[in-house]
């Protein structure tokens, strides 16, 4: 697709203006004519047009990127236009379709809570304790759930959630409990002599 600017004269015919009538007047050509104008590329709907473009752009772009685009670039705020179409409920069937087969995140922070939530999970499952090393994806996101947790940030479904898989809230709680069990070991070795 490429539009004509609309003072675009060719051999003393404005082809801009003419493809612009074109596009106001599809209703009234012939369907012969339509159908002439649609094999030869011609394009009706540019908004339209304009969205399959995008959609392909950032089809590519998440091919070759681990992260979606920056906000400032045309295509990242393409992007978050997307995002509040799909949150509003006004976004076409056809292309919510398109966004879901190339795995469209619509809320990236419900998805970085999902990824760090099923990390974690794993992280206490082989561990133990709930206190990853800082320095990774989740030890320095642990500190971060602690300090909203204390200030009521959290929702309760988060709360919830994040009992369920054994996450301790305060940290002394959690040093407790590895001294209990420290104490524990220590004892059954030595028959409970201290």
């Amino acid at each position: 697709y490429s539009s004509i600017p609309n003072n675009f004269i060719i051999n003393g015919i404005k082809l801009g203006s003419w493809q612009s009538e074109l596009r106001k007047d599809r209703k009234k050509l012939t369907p012969e004519r339509f159908e002439k104008l649609q094999k030869i590329g011609f394009i009706f709907n540019v908004k339209e047009e304009r969205w399959y473009r995008k959609f392909h752009e950032l089809s590519i772009f998440l091919k070759e990127n681990e992260s979606y685009p920056q906000y400032q670039t045309p295509l990242g705020r393409w992007v978050n236009g997307q995002r509040m179409k799909i949150r509003k409920g006004s976004m076409d069937e056809k292309k919510l379709e398109l966004l879901k087969s190339i795995n469209f995140i619509v809320n990236p922070h419900e998805e970085f809570w999902k990824k760090n939530i099923s990390e974690l999970a794993l992280f206490i499952k082989e561990n133990g304790h709930s206190s990853p090393p800082r320095k990774t994806s989740i030890g320095d996101w642990v500190p971060h759930l602690r300090v909203d947790y204390k200030k009521g940030l959290l929702s309760s479904e988060k709360i919830k959630e994040l009992k369920s898989i054994g996450f301790i809230f305060e940290h002394v709680d959690q040093d407790w409990k590895d001294n209990f069990y420290k104490l524990k070991n220590y004892l059954k070795k030595n028959n409970g002599k201290t």
